[in-house]
């Protein structure tokens, strides 16, 4: 859905999964629940971690998708630093987790980009 979404605004997929290794350590996504994409339109490269949010717990899955996040956009400003990494997700539940006062802080003091879909 979230490939589908980014193909109709004109990306181009250039991964699917968008594997980064760094040293002997390799970051993968279980393609099963999440994957992670990397895509090019106009000059600007993007990677999108995208997150389903179906647990009954919002905010463990925010903490989940904080934890990986964080860990890609390290890893990705180590090997693709032009590449800018969103967190994207088709569930209208991280964007309402992300409107209450202290996760939308979170959100700002940690500069999560997050994809409308």
């Amino acid at each position: 859905m979230v490939k589908t979404a980014l193909e109709k605004e004109g990306w181009i997929i250039t991964a699917d999964p968008y594997e980064i290794s760094i040293d002997d350590v390799d970051f993968e996504i279980d393609l099963a629940a999440e994957q992670l994409l990397a895509a090019e339109r106009e000059g600007r490269s993007i990677a999108v971690e995208i997150k389903s949010f179906t647990s009954p717990s919002n905010v463990s899955d925010f903490h989940t998708a904080l934890g990986q996040f964080l860990n890609y956009r390290d890893a990705l400003g180590l090997i693709d630093p032009d590449r800018q990494l969103y967190l994207a997700s088709a569930n209208i539940r991280l964007r309402e987790l992300l409107s209450t006062s202290i996760y939308s802080v979170f959100g700002q003091t940690l500069s999560i980009a997050v994809a409308d879909l």
